[in-house]
């Protein structure tokens, strides 16, 4: 079907695009990857849509101070260097999912800001090194969030966490469902055989007054002056400070805010 420049196509999958103007008038119908801008929608696309979603409360343990170690590094023993080496890793599993493959997913802190790959969430005592860091992923049955804890010269105190965790389904076709299904009542659209289902909650831009999470769309974190410094929505961040002796060195930049999207999952 045709109107106004726009086609809608109902085949193997389904798709409405705009015409182009010169070439195959199905190129965004076979290759949609390739005609993005053209396409208002195609089944062949992810749409992001929801098989599991926790939030799941974690008590991180306290620690004590790292024991030092000293060493000289010439041979007379005049330059000492001391060290505090201790270090902690825990593994916990936030939601089972039992999808039988490897899934997307979304995971962000209890103020809903998405957590990168991995993220500081504490600093302890920024001029006594301590750290606590977390990053997650994903296997065949569940997701799972490693804790890599350095406590530095001082004790790292407990803290408590809440994760959101939104696991995301395979889009895949279901022979026995339509290539396209529509009714009012219900409100019930299917396409491509059941890869794209609107009975499903799935990722999308949030309305007004909508709890959202804040999913960053440039980066989040800045190296200046051998620092680190970590920004969240909201205009809040914290950062890394290394001590040399007597001299405290600071993170140096000026990153204090990023642009975020607001979605709902």
């Amino acid at each position: 079907m045709e109107d106004g420049g726009k086609c809608l196509l109902i085949g193997d999958e389904m798709a409405i695009w705009d015409e182009p103007t010169s070439g195959d008038k199905f190129a965004p119908y076979k290759h949609p990857e390739q005609h993005l801008k053209a396409v208002y929608f195609h089944s062949k696309n992810d749409y992001y849509a929801e098989a599991a979603a926790a939030s799941v409360p974690v008590t991180h343990s306290a620690y004590p101070a790292s024991a030092p170690s000293t060493w000289a590094n010439d041979f007379y023993g005049l330059i000492t260097i001391t060290i505090y080496p201790d270090t902690y890793t825990v593994s916990r599993v936030l939601l089972t999912h039992n999808l039988g493959y490897v899934p997307k997913f979304l995971i962000a802190d209890e103020n809903y800001n998405e957590l990168p790959a991995s993220a500081p969430i504490q600093y302890a005592n920024n001029e006594q090194g301590g750290t606590r860091f977390v990053r997650h992923y994903a296997t065949t049955t569940q997701i799972v969030q490693v804790e890599y804890v350095v406590p530095g010269i001082g004790a790292m105190a407990s803290l408590s966490k809440t994760y959101r965790v939104v696991v995301f389904r395979k889009p895949q076709a279901d022979p026995s469902k339509p290539v396209f299904q529509a009714k009012r009542a219900g409100n019930v659209l299917i396409a491509g055989r059941g890869k794209v289902d609107y009975s499903e909650k799935h990722l999308r831009l949030a309305e007004t007054g909508e709890t959202v999470f804040h999913m960053p769309t440039e980066p989040v974190y800045d190296i200046n002056n051998g620092q680190v410094r970590y920004v969240r929505s909201g205009g809040f961040w914290i950062e890394s400070v290394t001590v040399r002796g007597a001299t405290v060195v600071r993170y140096g930049g000026s990153l204090t805010s990023v642009d975020y999207l607001s979605v709902v999952a």
